[in-house]
């Protein structure tokens, strides 16, 4: 699909979206809200999401030339965006990720390199995400005490372990290949990813950065959406966005 014919694309689903939204709810109530919005931090919290974006892309550009590409910031910005646009009408992120990963594997090809930098985006995200809410809980935890936050917490952390498990124990790679059965196809894709991926373990500072600058993508969100909350009046403390946050993104 051409760029230009991509555009088209998008801005007639997004019309649709806006059509569907102003349908559902009445315009004159989001105009109402809207103007009584203190529209400053409305910009700001504009301007810090955009900025997480922008730590986003450049932390997949660093991956990605720890796989021996190089791609302009340009290019990247264009299929990460592109890719984010997507995930509006799915579940999670995957079809964002599946969106850019194909969308640089055709244009510069190697695409098992590309996957690849993006399952370790995603996974440097992880782990960032999962520091940054553990540490907000032990700072504020006190006011989020409850099982409603707990368990979702636990189950996240653990997730997060298990895949760098996955990624970096070659006996956990066993187990899923048994899982995978006899199928040569999935076999050989797994070998070739978890090959790829465990190089980390010999650049621990490429590794390391990643998680670095998702960490500090999660203050500008929960920054983002508490700035959002001040727009429309909501005095909430800050504690609650920093532990939530993380967890609903997750989720």
């Amino acid at each position: 699909m051409s760029k230009k014919y991509f555009f088209v694309f998008r801005l007639l689903v997004s019309c649709a979206l806006l059509f569907a939204l102003f349908h559902l709810v009445p315009y004159t109530k989001i105009l109402d809200i809207y103007q009584n919005s203190i529209k400053f931090y409305l910009v700001l919290s504009f301007f810090v999401f955009l900025f997480a974006h922008v730590i986003s892309i450049y932390r997949w550009k660093i991956i990605l030339l720890h796989f021996g590409k190089k791609v302009s910031f340009f290019d990247l910005g264009g299929s990460f965006l592109s890719g984010t646009f997507f995930n509006l009408f799915f579940p999670s992120c995957i079809a964002g990720d599946v969106f850019r990963g194909v969308s640089i594997s055709v244009r510069d090809g190697e695409s098992s390199k590309v996957i690849s930098s993006v399952l370790m985006d995603r996974f440097c995200g992880a782990v960032g995400m999962a520091m940054f809410a553990v540490l907000a809980f032990l700072a504020g935890g006190n006011i989020l005490m409850r099982e409603e936050v707990i368990i979702p917490l636990v189950i996240f952390c653990a997730a997060v372990i298990i895949g760098a498990l996955i990624v970096f124990s070659k006996t956990f790679l066993s187990w899923i290949l048994i899982l995978a059965g006899k199928n040569n196809f999935i076999r050989k894709k797994l070998v070739t990813f978890h090959d790829e991926l465990s190089l980390f373990r010999r650049r621990p500072a490429t590794l390391a950065k990643g998680v670095f600058l998702s960490f500090f993508i999660q203050i500008c969100a929960v920054i983002s959406f508490y700035l959002a909350a001040l727009a429309f009046g909501y005095r909430v403390n800050l504690f609650y966005f920093l532990i939530l946050v993380p967890i609903i993104i997750a989720i």
